[in-house]
């Protein structure tokens, strides 16, 4: 370098960052709004119910998905499938429409979150009939012990998914603790970055529990690999005429929480936002 080359005229930008409860959120922007503000108290106070003790991380990994990020950031918002599609949560009763549950969404409806309490009824009639495709009646478990759990939080709640725009997502399911960063690679390819935790004050039986219980999720989980290839197949079958549009308007418009998980309202949040964002 010259003699006169001045460091300070040519440093890297500056990240504004601020963490909450352990998890660290950057930003290039001087105008975006504080991290609290931009979530509101709903998403906030959920965020510390769920990861309120310092975090040890136990794993990482990640998986490529041949499709746009968008179609992923609708998966983890979509309320319906996982007791429809995922035949492990229906079988083992571990997520039932049927269960108590609900959705709430921030004041905008730009973040949200979906979740439930484990299904304790075995003759339930709609998923005791048979007629519903993911209830499996000829599966077990040769290990039982994968879905045993102890109860992590004194709101019983069991499957947890909390989304902040566009692409980060909190998890519990039993006690499988993580995040998920959705990376776009480009307009038909994505990248899903997974981050397992346990907390400092779990004991050892608690920490291989929650190790076992990642198996549960995840690119090769028993529970959602289908979530892997479901977008692919989306992309390719909205491919087939780049000049034809549809709308389908599930439930009416609506946005806001939702005391049942049978309503489109954080799919639609999701959308709701990308348009404020994208001037659309």
């Amino acid at each position: 370098m010259p003699q006169d080359f001045d460091k300070a005229q040519h440093r890297l930008p500056k990240l504004r960052v601020e963490a909450l409860s352990g998890l660290l959120f950057a930003t290039f922007s001087d105008a975006a709004p504080s991290l609290e503000d931009y979530l509101g108290p709903e998403m906030v106070g959920l965020t510390r119910r769920t990861v309120g003790k310092k975090m040890t991380i136990l794993g990482r990994y990640s998986q490529m998905m041949d499709n746009n990020w968008k179609l992923y950031a609708e998966n983890t918002r979509d309320t319906y499938h996982p007791s429809l599609l995922h035949a492990f949560f229906a079988t083992f009763k571990l997520n039932r429409l049927s269960a108590e549950g609900g959705v709430k969404q921030d004041d905008r409806n730009w973040h949200h979150c979906v979740f439930a309490k484990r299904q304790t009824d075995e003759h339930h009639a709609e998923y005791g009939s048979g007629k519903i495709r993911a209830m499996k009646t000829d599966f077990g478990l040769r290990d039982p012990s994968l879905i045993d759990q102890w109860m992590e939080f004194d709101d019983g709640i069991t499957n947890f998914i909390q989304n902040f725009f566009p692409g980060f997502v909190l998890q519990q399911v039993l006690n499988s603790i993580g995040m998920r960063q959705l990376l776009p690679k480009g307009p038909g390819k994505c990248e899903l970055v997974w981050t397992l935790v346990g907390f400092e004050d779990d004991d050892a039986d608690q920490t291989y529990m929650r190790v076992k219980q990642s198996n549960l999720i995840g690119p090769a989980g028993f529970v959602s690999m289908e979530d892997g290839i479901i977008g692919n197949f989306v992309q390719r079958g909205i491919q087939g005429d780049l000049d034809q549009a549809a709308v389908i308007e599930m439930g009416g418009r609506g946005l806001g929480s939702a005391p049942t998980r049978a309503t489109e309202t954080s799919v639609r949040g999701f959308w709701h936002a990308y348009r404020h964002f994208m001037g659309v």
